[in-house]
């Protein structure tokens, strides 16, 4: 960040050029940016050892991608990545949510929801549409520029094989999620189809001392689950409409995710029933509108 600023690069460049930079060290390092692949299988509650596919040379990059690729086609879309981000992307993302986690800018997301006892709320940079209605918001322009143009857009657009994949935070906002309270969690669920063609949701781990698990169903036989502790810069990619997923109630320690949605640069937003879960005053008065159109569509 101190080089953008003092040489005038703009962010973009350093993003793409620490993009580069860590898919070459993570051919050489065990745990670099891009190394792990980690597929937890198990008939649940009994846990089978984790497979873990390594990427420690820079031919198993290219082998490491269509590995990623067949899983996300074979266990319903739902594909699980360790080290998402770079060391720079990370550094800037943590100091800036820090922020976040302060001063009870976290709130209790509301009643609708399928998760129980959790606390979060919408990120937003300087230009943003989403901005809470909270006038002591926090902007995290860094952040979200990281999300529309670092590491994590550019494992999405290789596992799809498809480059028009983009942040849709337009219609969806970021939200920073915390698992925190005791029995925190999230009932199984398929998460809702809010564009066409339908969105990818991407849960990724900013910090995990907790028990909680995330578990999902195999899309061809719902009687084997999956299940993962989500480490720290790991992402999990899920599908709209997908496999049933869920998170374990928690009973000790913390897991602070972020949430986001990617969808086709073109793709039409058609719902939106579960959006601003941690912004009381917004959800109101868009359940507000959507009553008036209905009236005024029954007179």
């Amino acid at each position: 960040l101190k080089l953008s600023t003092t040489m005038n690069i703009p962010l973009r460049l350093v993003l793409r050029i620490g993009v580069l930079l860590s898919s070459v060290s993570g051919c050489v390092q065990a745990f670099g940016a891009h190394a792990p692949i980690i597929s937890q299988r198990q008939r649940y509650p009994t846990r089978h050892p984790t497979l873990v596919v390594v990427v420690s040379s820079l031919a198993a990059s290219s082998s490491a991608s269509v590995h990623e690729q067949a899983l996300f086609k074979k266990q319903g879309g739902i594909l699980y990545r360790t080290s998402i981000f770079n060391k720079t992307e990370l550094a800037l993302i943590r100091q800036e949510l820090a922020d976040y986690q302060k001063g009870g800018r976290l709130k209790d997301e509301i009643a609708s929801s399928v998760a129980q006892h959790r606390m979060g709320a919408v990120l937003s940079s300087n230009n943003d549409n989403n901005r809470p209605s909270s006038s002591s918001s926090t902007s995290s322009q860094t952040t979200m520029d990281i999300l529309r143009e670092g590491s994590l857009t550019q494992w999405i657009r290789t596992v799809t094989q498809n480059p028009n994949y983009v942040l849709r935070d337009d219609q969806v906002p970021v939200e920073i999620r915390s698992y925190e309270k005791p029995n925190a969690c999230m009932a199984w669920h398929r998460d809702d189809v809010l564009f066409d063609p339908p969105q990818l949701e991407i849960v990724w781990t900013l910090e995990n001392s907790s028990d909680c698990r995330t578990l999902w169903k195999d899309d061809h036989d719902e009687t084997t689950v999956h299940a993962v502790e989500t480490d720290p810069n790991a992402a999990l990619l899920i599908p709209a409409g997908g496999a049933e997923h869920c998170v374990s109630s928690l009973k000790r320690g913390r897991r602070v995710i972020l949430k986001c949605v990617y969808a086709l640069q073109d793709a039409k937003f058609v719902s939106g029933s579960h959006l601003h879960q941690f912004d009381k005053g917004k959800k109101e008065k868009n359940t507000k509108r959507k009553q008036q159109q209905q009236r005024r569509r029954r007179r």
